[in-house]
This record gives structure tokens, C-alpha cells and sequence, in this order.
């Protein structure tokens, strides 16, 4: 499995954000909130896409930060496997309804946008390593190093990882499995950050440097 790293020291703040979920409104407004600048960094950890109403939107607001020679990450969540699984390979179309795809697609009514969107995806990182974390979708499988994990466990797996003691020598920050009360949840070797965009209409991000935490809901 390739770690994609980064060094802290190369920007001068690191926000994590995730499970937009379609949910454009908010992801504008977390945007204007952290005032995200040159010399810092965004990492989205996956799923900006499905349950929510503007997809595309989300997508394309990403890009186009990237484009504008912003520093900006996404990482795959399992909803952008299942969006390219079914679009791409035509397989799981009904896993993928059932969680929410439909808002995608009726969010698209141009081809050449979605198949650009789709070349994204399938560029997408599935983990991250700083100086004192790992960022990934789902979390870890406890079974295997870091070194053996397989793609469906980092944006899939939940209790066991969620559940276990991996005492690596770094933090996993996370999202997929939402916060009950909306926050950012801080565990002993972990850190929750899907705070429910379409389930409590929270989007948190967490700044690595300061510890700071953003809040935006509706």
C-alpha cells in the first residue's frame, strides 16, 4: 500500500475535512471560514459525493481550488468507489443507490464533466502520512501493518478498527463512521472527524497544528 507524506513543515497550516456529501453550501462556507491561503493545506478524507444535492459542484469547487495553485488533497472515501465502480466498471449499481448515488448523478447533466471528475477519482491517494498523524477514510485494518493494507479496509472498515488498541506511534485521523453529537471526537489514539453533513448538517474541519476546530451547519 502507498503512503502518500507530507512534512507539517512545508505549510504553514494543515486543515482535514470530510463526508461532504454533496452538501456544496457548507464546503463553501467551511471554505470562507479557514480563509484557506497559498501556504497552507486542505485535506479532504473522502466522500464528496452522494446523499447531498450538488455533487458535481463539490467536485468542481476541488478542482478548480487546485487548479488555482491552491495545496489541496482528496483522498478516496468509499463513495467515490462506489460512484466510479458503478460509472467506470458498471458494477454495484444498487449498493450504490441504496447510499445515496442518485443525488450524483442527477447532479450531472454534462458527461465530459462527470468523466473529468471521474479521471480524479481514480488519481485519488488512500492515505496520508505527516509528521504526526495518518489520515485515511475509514481507518485501519488492526489485522494487518500498514505496509499490507488493502484498499476496501481504508475506506470501508469501521468497528473493529474503530474498536481496537493499534498503538502505532501516530494518530489516525478519520472519517465515514459519524460523530453522534456532530463534534470532532477525540479518542485515545484516534480522531473522528465526520460530524453528519446530511445527518446533523454539520461540516467540521480540524487545523493539525493548533488543534483548532471549525464548525459550519445549517
Amino acid at each position: 500500500m502507498n503512503i502518500k507524506k507530507i512534512n507539517d513543515k512545508d505549510y504553514n497550516k494543515i486543515y482535514v475535512l470530510s463526508d461532504i456529501h454533496g452538501n456544496s453550501k457548507l464546503f463553501n462556507e467551511m471554505l470562507l471560514k479557514i480563509n484557506l491561503k497559498k501556504d497552507d493545506l486542505l485535506i479532504i478524507d473522502g466522500d464528496s459525493c452522494d446523499r447531498g444535492a450538488n455533487s458535481s459542484k463539490v467536485y468542481e469547487t476541488v478542482i478548480n481550488l487546485i487548479n488555482d495553485n491552491n495545496n489541496v488533497i482528496h483522498l478516496k472515501g468509499n463513495h467515490e468507489v462506489m460512484f466510479y465502480d458503478y460509472m467506470v466498471n458498471n458494477e454495484n449499481y444498487e449498493r450504490w443507490i441504496r447510499n445515496g448515488g442518485n443525488y450524483t448523478i442527477d447532479s450531472y447533466n454534462d458527461k465530459l464533466l462527470m468523466d473529468k471528475h471521474l479521471e480524479f477519482i481514480n488519481k485519488m491517494e488512500y492515505i496520508i502520512e505527516t509528521n504526526n498523524y495518518y489520515i485515511v477514510h475509514a481507518g485501519i485494518n488492526p489485522e494487518n501493518s500498514l505496509e499490507n493494507q488493502i484498499p476496501r479496509d481504508l475506506v470501508w472498515i469501521r468497528d473493529e478498527f474503530i474498536n481496537s488498541d493499534l498503538k502505532l506511534n501516530k494518530k489516525i485521523i478519520f472519517g465515514h463512521t459519524i460523530t453522534k453529537d456532530g463534534k470532532i471526537k477525540f479518542l485515545k489514539d484516534k480522531i473522528a472527524i465526520d460530524c453528519g453533513s446530511y445527518s446533523n448538517n454539520v461540516l467540521g474541519a480540524l487545523e493539525l497544528k493548533t488543534s483548532t476546530e471549525y464548525y459550519v451547519e445549517e
